[in-house]
């Protein structure tokens, strides 16, 4: 869908900064268990706890009556913010990697499998095999969606070794 010239005028003239991400956020059913898994499943610091509510949480979230349990973690230089909401309806089934408006949260890694062994005790799960990206600027890159209980997703990427690099640019395309 196009946008019309006075449309096109609003945007131009809109004068903002986008200045940076402060955090990604994900709700979750249980606080606690989400906690071991991004504390002590991937080694992340928990910086603080707390509970919001009233007026403020329903004009923010939209979800007017409800309270929420939070916490914040800080992990690889990312703050990840868990939601537990009491006090509203909550759908029957975790959205999915694929429905509209869904996303996720990107994390580079070591060594893919060692982390997909770990994540599996805290119940997430990968969405198959990890996959090698054959071509562009992260060729070499495995790749891998895993899902958790509530139906959080995070993507596992791990680069090549720098000697894989040097193999692929000496056997060309």
């Amino acid at each position: 869908m196009l946008i019309t010239s006075l449309e096109r005028t609003v945007v131009e003239s809109s004068n903002f900064v986008v200045r940076r991400a402060d955090h990604v956020g994900f709700s979750v059913a249980s606080l606690d268990l989400a906690l071991r898994f991004w504390v002590e499943g991937l080694g992340g610091e928990l910086v603080r706890v707390g509970d919001m509510g009233g007026e403020f949480l329903g004009e923010v979230t939209g979800a007017r009556g409800a309270s929420v349990r939070m916490a914040i973690v800080s992990l690889a230089g990312q703050m990840i913010e868990l939601l537990e909401y009491r006090g509203v309806d909550l759908q029957d089934r975790a959205s999915r990697p694929f429905d509209p408006g869904f996303a996720h949260l990107a994390l580079v890694v070591d060594d893919i499998d060692r982390v997909l062994e770990r994540i599996a005790v805290y119940e997430w799960r990968p969405q198959g095999k990890p996959q090698v990206i054959s071509g562009g600027t992260r060729a070499g890159t495995k790749v891998i969606y895993a899902v958790g209980p509530d139906g959080a997703t995070i993507e596992l990427m791990q680069p090549p070794e720098p000697r894989e690099i040097i193999n692929q640019i000496e056997s060309g395309p």
